[in-house]
């Protein structure tokens, strides 16, 4: 009789690039798993590094203790989640279904850029440099940044690296060619995309995100990682380092960023320290302006990255 809604509008200074994360939920006991091998695989080659890949493994020699939160959301095996909002089941052709929901006019209030460096020369401990950058002004923001540091080509020997493989001669999969053809048990398998290591994986780490922030604020945030204790580890060049942008009113995964790790201890005290100040401002029509002026401001900052700001 009398329908209403309420909700707040957010103007946004720009629309920030947004990478979704496929969580996917797997072990080598599980027979059907093999299905979200396909799926992780279609979505790398389709779509590089404009998704982050996750394969989250359970009940296995690849388990990390520290995603145990996550783990326990997952509603099966296989299973995944997009941005922790959407589970999916990791079949190939779900995902061309639904990826493109996030792909295309997916719109995020804020953006996470991520670096890792080593800190000496024995790799023991990363620095992991989390920047994330909003688009509109906040003083009671709940958002927090997660790492994770994942490892591709993950391999061993014996039955605990076996996959168990429900494909094999199985007719509804033959298009699945590999599985098909291959027996019940596969071995000599490489695992990419495995976490080895995570830090604040539910609901990100304290204090990475200040509660109260204005529009284009960069807001850094490092990390070291003492790494000695994560025994999944098999080849340190083979590591990436993953930061996730995290609404911590509800889980979702916001925005996310990877970077490989730089092997250059020398360049820690100098990476993500850096703020770039403003050089020159300039109306929209191109006019060159001392001071901030009303509607879209063209700002050109001294790094010669340009930005867009709104002023009311």
């Amino acid at each position: 009789a009398n329908p209403s809604v309420s909700g707040t509008v957010i103007l946004l200074s720009e629309r920030p690039v947004h990478v979704p994360v496929v969580e996917e939920f797997t072990g080598t006991w599980c027979g059907w798993c093999p299905v979200g091998f396909e799926g992780m695989k279609w979505l790398h080659e389709t779509y590089g590094d404009k998704v982050v890949l996750i394969a989250a493994h359970a009940g296995d020699i690849m388990e990390l203790e520290d995603y145990a939160p996550i783990l326990n959301m997952a509603d099966g095996y296989p299973s995944s989640f997009i941005n922790r909002m959407l589970a999916v089941y990791p079949h190939p052709s779900y995902f061309q279904y639904y990826m493109p929901l996030f792909m295309e006019d997916y719109v995020v209030p804020g953006g996470v850029e991520v670096t890792a460096n080593w800190t000496d020369d024995s790799q023991t401990t990363i620095q992991m440099n989390a920047t994330t950058t909003f688009r509109y002004n906040d003083d009671n923001a709940a958002y927090g940044v997660a790492f994770v540091l994942v490892e591709d080509g993950l391999t061993g020997t014996g039955s605990n690296w076996a996959q168990t493989n429900n494909l094999s001669h199985n007719s509804q999969y033959a298009d699945m060619t590999f599985w098909y053809n291959s027996p019940s048990k596969v071995t000599g398998l490489e695992f990419d995309h495995v976490p080895v290591g995570a830090w604040g994986i539910g609901s990100g780490m304290e204090q990475s995100v200040p509660t109260s922030f204005v529009a284009d604020q960069a807001l850094p945030f490092s990390y070291n990682a003492d790494i000695t204790s994560k025994n999944l580890i098999q080849d340190k060049s083979k590591l990436s380092v993953v930061a996730l942008l995290i609404d911590k009113s509800n889980g979702s995964i916001i925005n996310a960023a990877k970077t490989s790790i730089n092997s250059n201890p020398t360049a820690i005290n100098t990476v993500g320290n850096t703020t770039a100040t403003e050089a020159a401002r300039y109306t929209l029509d191109g006019r060159q302006v001392s001071a901030a002026q009303r509607g879209l401001n063209i700002i050109r900052l001294s790094d010669g990255t340009v930005r867009k700001v709104m002023m009311k």
